[in-house]
């Protein structure tokens, strides 16, 4: 099954701002491009940036019998199904306060590492802060991510789960 990942408001708004801001500024170091090569050396690093957020950002989930795949445009991130023990929903003011450790923030999404007082470290594939399940893996992985249909994602997962441990 084929699950949607829409962006929450703060990451519409988040994406919009810094792309505008991102704009604004090459445009005004364009301005001074005569100037030798730092403006053209900036403009470069904004732009690979950019460009790096936009690769890795979550855009969907495909749950199989086998897997689940977490859809970006640079490579999917496949977690065997046998590996995940638990999936459950949590509550946006659980990690409304987690911090980022290596990740993004709001840009197309939320992703990267993140870490909690209360949750611990944990990888992010989200768009969408309201609609968060926590996956944790046999190994320990802790993985938040955000379907538009929650609900239907788990039901789903506990299905095929509940199929593939009767044969």
């Amino acid at each position: 099954m084929i699950y949607k990942a829409s962006m929450d408001t703060m990451a519409k708004v988040g994406t919009v701002a810094v792309t505008v801001l991102f704009a604004a500024i090459i445009y005004n170091l364009l301005q001074g491009v005569t100037d030798g090569n730092g403006p053209l050396y900036t403009i470069t690093l904004i732009i690979l940036g950019y460009f790096i957020t936009y690769i890795y950002r979550p855009m969907g989930y495909t749950l199989t019998e086998k897997e689940l795949v977490i859809k970006r445009p640079i490579g999917n991130v496949k977690i065997p199904r046998v590996s995940i023990a638990e999936v459950t929903p949590v509550r946006r003011g659980k990690i409304a306060w987690a911090i980022r450790t290596f990740g993004v923030g709001g840009v197309f999404g939320y992703y990267g590492s993140f870490y909690n007082f209360s949750i611990g470290r944990m990888t992010w594939y989200m768009t969408n802060l309201n609609n968060a399940l926590l996956i944790k893996t046999s190994s320990g992985r802790k993985i938040l991510i955000s379907p538009d249909e929650s609900e239907s994602f788990q039901l789903a997962l506990h299905k095929i789960k509940s199929t593939q441990s009767s044969v």
